[in-house]
């Protein structure tokens, strides 16, 4: 049997671990919010004013889209553009 007509299965499946762990729709920017559960972050968001919700949202990485979504529930619909200009900064 010719070892080369078959892929590294070993290679493939680590590249597959790293695809899986890459979220491109995460917000990857600095945070002391990454060692948090997202229960305390969500906790920390709801209790916060709008700059503070602001502030969380933009620094906070390595949520999923579902938990990014999630904390938008909890932030006030009227201050939106607020929030789109500070993530283009």
């Amino acid at each position: 049997m010719n070892n080369n007509t078959y892929p590294n299965i070993a290679n493939s499946n680590e590249q597959g671990q790293k695809d899986a762990n890459f979220n491109m729709d995460a917000h990857p920017k600095k945070n002391s919010n990454s060692s948090k559960s997202f229960g305390e972050i969500k906790r920390q968001f709801k209790q916060a004013d709008v700059n503070e919700k602001i502030k969380i949202y933009t620094t906070t990485s390595g949520l999923s889209v579902e938990e990014f979504k999630e904390l938008l529930r909890d932030f006030p619909l009227q201050h939106l553009e607020k929030l789109e200009r500070a993530m283009e900064e």
